[in-house]
Parts: structure tokens; C-alpha cells; sequence
């Protein structure tokens, strides 16, 4: 099990799993999986760009990373993946070395 901070380095969390399997988030108190899918479409769909996390829970920017998450996993996907959890995703892909995080006054910038 691995040890990081979200894609904005506020907080920590705890993650296991692989690019190939999917992820599985721990938290103080619960815990979530995330689907390999949801990764490939996000590498996928953003290629080559520079995009905004807007991880927003309840309102994210429609050009925002967090927005596609919700899109994505409502339509895609059993469970409905939170915007808020592409944080975690964003810093595992990362921590992966999939995409370079930078942080722009209050936002979260992802470079794919």
C-alpha cells in the first residue's frame, strides 16, 4: 500500500491497486475503488492537454477533470464516481508518472 497527497497536496490518503486492475482509495473512515476504465478514459480524453482539476463535489466547471469524472462514471460506470475523487485519481496518475500537476493560485492544473 502506498502513502500520498491529493493532486493538491493538502491532504493525505492511501491507495493500492494498478493501472491494469483499478485503485482502491482508504480513507480515515471508508474506502472506494476506482476502475481501471475511469483511468484510461481520462488519459484518453485529455490527451496532449492542460485542464483544470475542478473537483468541485457538488458544482465542478464543465471543463474541469472532476466534471468528466462525473459525466464518465454516470453514464459508464456501476458506481458513480465523485468529482472530489479525481484528487486521488489525478495524484495516482502522478504519482504514476502519467501527468505533471502544477497549482495556479487556487486551482489545480493537470498537464496530460
Amino acid at each position: 500500500m502506498k502513502e500520498t497527497t491529493t493532486s493538491g497536496e493538502r491532504k493525505t490518503f492511501r491507495y493500492e491497486g494498478s493501472l491494469q486492475k483499478g485503485f482502491k482509495l482508504y480513507f480515515e473512515r471508508s474506502s472506494t475503488e476506482i476502475p481501471a476504465r475511469m483511468f484510461f478514459a481520462i488519459l484518453e480524453n485529455f490527451s496532449g492537454q492542460s485542464v483544470i482539476g475542478g473537483f468541485d463535489r457538488d458544482n465542478p466547471p464543465a471543463e474541469g477533470i472532476g466534471y468528466f469524472i462525473q459525466q464518465y462514471s454516470s453514464t459508464k460506470l456501476q458506481d458513480n464516481i465523485l468529482p472530489l475523487n479525481g484528487t486521488h485519481i489525478i495524484a495516482i496518475l502522478r504519482d504514476e508518472n502519467f501527468v505533471n500537476v502544477r497549482i495556479e493560485g487556487s486551482k489545480v492544473i493537470v498537464d496530460f
